[in-house]
């Protein structure tokens, strides 16, 4: 893995047709916090993102694991493209779309089950923080000690160990927090796919994934060889080729786009 400003920055958007400018929320464009639902954009990252708008060849999309309605009030930036819930949720031109995949499920009512099962179990625990999202369930662990978090995890396994064996939902780890999905596969790779068939992507057009999470390992893994991968904070374990140090360093990048000769 490569400091990303560390490269020929020029080299890498050479004959660039468009450049398709993806990034996560949490941990990318917000810092991290205790409670997810104070994670805030600062103002100087909404307003470089208002700045690249004006490019015409630079295309920009949030995809994220909050709901596509809390994902949208935090950026409060229009005219992006949106995916929340992990690429279930989709927003594209004033219009809302859900992955086929995921409409066409039956897991709600299981979904529902498993909540109301997890927020009985965890009573005793009261730095639990729920995330409720349409397809999705979020239990966050942050705010806990070691040994209580390993305890958060177990009491979810064991929660949805009956209907994980039925076929009906899986879990999905991330940093910090523990979801309840439905079975079906999907991840943001599934919204990245949606964008590119919108836009018609071509060969000669670029896509920049920043993201932070095990979450966004699967738009790094599936990236197109000339697209560029870059991770919030090193890790081995990543599929990014780059990355930047923290999310300061996110506006900074942001601001290297905004002179691109495109």
């Amino acid at each position: 893995m490569k400091y990303f400003f560390s490269q020929d920055l020029n080299k890498l958007f050479k004959n660039a047709r468009r450049v398709f400018l993806l990034l996560d929320y949490d941990g990318t464009l917000a810092p991290i916090v205790k409670n997810p639902s104070l994670a805030k954009m600062p103002p100087v990252i909404k307003k470089k993102l208002e700045c690249l708008l004006k490019r015409k060849k630079i295309l920009i999309g949030i995809i994220s694991g909050r709901s596509l309605k809390d994902v949208r009030e935090k950026t409060g930036v229009k005219n992006l493209f949106f995916a929340g819930s992990h690429g279930a949720e989709i927003f594209f031109r004033g219009k809302k779309f859900i992955i086929p995949k995921i409409a066409k499920g039956s897991s709600g009512k299981l979904l529902g089950i498993v909540k109301r099962r997890i927020k009985t179990a965890f009573k005793r625990f009261p730095g639990v923080i729920y995330e409720d999202k349409p397809f999705t369930f979020s239990i966050h662990y942050r705010n806990m000690t070691f040994s209580q978090a390993r305890r958060v995890v177990k009491e979810v396994k064991d929660n949805v160990s009956d209907v994980r064996r039925a076929g009906g939902l899986r879990l999905k780890y991330g940093k910090k927090v523990i979801e309840v999905v439905p079975r079906v596969s999907f991840g943001k790779f599934d919204a990245v796919k949606f964008f590119y068939k919108k836009i018609n992507k071509k060969n000669n057009d670029i896509t920049v994934f920043v993201g932070d999470d095990l979450t966004d390992e699967d738009i790094f893994k599936n990236l197109d060889r000339r697209d560029i991968g870059i991770r919030v904070g090193k890790s081995k374990l990543s599929a990014a080729e780059y990355f930047l140090k923290n999310t300061s360093e996110v506006g900074k990048f942001l601001d290297f786009v905004s002179k691109l000769d495109l």
